[in-house]
């Protein structure tokens, strides 16, 4: 298992950090009362490289990521991320693809009429 920590790095940096990856991590704290309602926006950015996203299930994450996300708990992560590595190639790419299909619908520019939406005409 080889896990890189860049600290603090401009875009670019970041971007070619992201392209080089196999998979992201989002390990937000299940029992923290914040995370009830906020989507870990992150996970947008991470939904661009149609990568694998190792992930903590909070209230915030809609079920529609379900399918998307692997979830782990702190029990788990060191077998979930070995479950990743031993995907074959096939796999990894069938997964790749699942990801960029739900990707393609979740980008800031589809989803900030749906949050203006919320904020400004719920009920």
């Amino acid at each position: 298992l080889n896990v890189k920590f860049f600290g603090m790095v401009d875009e670019e940096t970041l971007h070619r950090a992201c392209i080089k990856c196999y998979a992201f991590l989002n390990p937000r704290p299940i029992d923290f009362k914040p995370n009830t309602l906020n989507f870990p926006s992150k996970l947008l950015h991470y939904l661009r490289y149609c990568k694998p996203i190792l992930s903590t299930k909070t209230p915030g994450i809609p079920s529609e990521y379900d399918n998307i996300l692997d979830y782990y708990t702190d029990h788990s992560l060191f077998s979930s991320f070995t479950d990743l590595l031993d995907l074959t190639y096939i796999d990894y790419v069938q997964k790749s693809r699942l990801i960029r299909k739900f990707a393609s619908g979740k980008t800031w520019h589809n989803r900030s009429p749906q949050l203006h939406e919320f904020l400004f005409h719920s009920p």
